[in-house]
């Protein structure tokens, strides 16, 4: 899984600073135009389960929206949005709640 995509509370468009990290991805995915993503979304778990269902669907739809912007096929791009589930950071502190607020890369095999 590749990492460093980051979201503020409630929003589902990334932080600026991880631009750079889309850029790359970009490259990534131009430069190797066989590798296929799980774009997956996640949220911490502040709010009800049914809106971070949402929010997390939302925030993995803006990342594969820049990617496709940049030139790739969206049919190479498959958004997830799984909330709360999938923590990476304790959600009892601010610090934990933002490193939740993320969209993970994950190369899959086929085209679904």
């Amino acid at each position: 899984a590749l990492y460093g995509i980051q979201f503020n509370h409630d929003e589902a468009s990334y932080k600026a600073e991880s631009q750079s990290t889309v850029d790359e991805i970009a490259k990534a995915l131009t430069a190797d135009p066989t590798m296929m993503l799980y774009i997956v979304g996640h949220t911490d778990d502040v709010g009800a389960l049914a809106y971070n269902n949402d929010l997390s669907k939302r925030r993995a739809a803006a990342v594969v929206e820049a990617l496709v912007t940049a030139g790739i096929d969206a049919a190479r791009l498959t958004p997830i949005g799984i909330g709360p589930v999938a923590p990476v950071g304790s959600n009892d502190s601010e610090e934990g709640r933002a490193l939740n607020r993320r969209v993970e890369l994950v190369k899959r095999q086929s085209r679904q």
